[in-house]
């Protein structure tokens, strides 16, 4: 259940999610009645992988039957609830956030600029030799 409950309890504001986790637990994530969609979890790491990396593990799971989704919905149903519900709103918590802890993480360090790799940046860049401007 925890984390994916964090997460649903937050995000979902349009439709209905019930969870059945891996030893029959259900839980309703409410937002508004319609659609109403429910899924089963039949692996607990599900449970981290799914909050780790939802864009990538949610289609895996759904493809090797470890998520399933009830009748007469289907993962086009269960996809479309979440963008809904991804939209921007001023109460959503995140939607400024990129898409997952991993991605984000990475993005941050990308952003770091050393000093000696600045300087590399810039040469490789806007020290031209003498020879390109020979040709002239």
């Amino acid at each position: 259940m925890f984390p994916l409950s964090i997460f649903f309890n937050k995000i979902i504001k349009h439709g209905t999610l019930n969870v059945i986790y891996t030893k029959g637990k259900k839980h309703s994530y409410i937002g508004s009645i319609e659609p109403e969609i429910t899924i089963h979890i039949h692996n607990k790491a599900l449970l981290w992988k799914l909050f780790v990396k939802p864009d990538l593990f949610a289609g895996e799971a759904y493809t090797d039957g470890s998520l399933t989704i009830d009748p007469p919905h289907d993962i086009f149903d269960f996809l479309n609830m979440f963008t809904k519900n991804m939209e921007w709103r001023p109460d959503n918590p995140f939607h400024f956030m990129g898409s997952d802890p991993y991605s984000r993480f990475k993005g941050w360090l990308s952003q770091i600029n050393f000093i000696g790799k600045s300087k590399q940046n810039v040469a490789h860049h806007y020290d031209l030799s003498d020879e390109l401007y020979d040709l002239f």
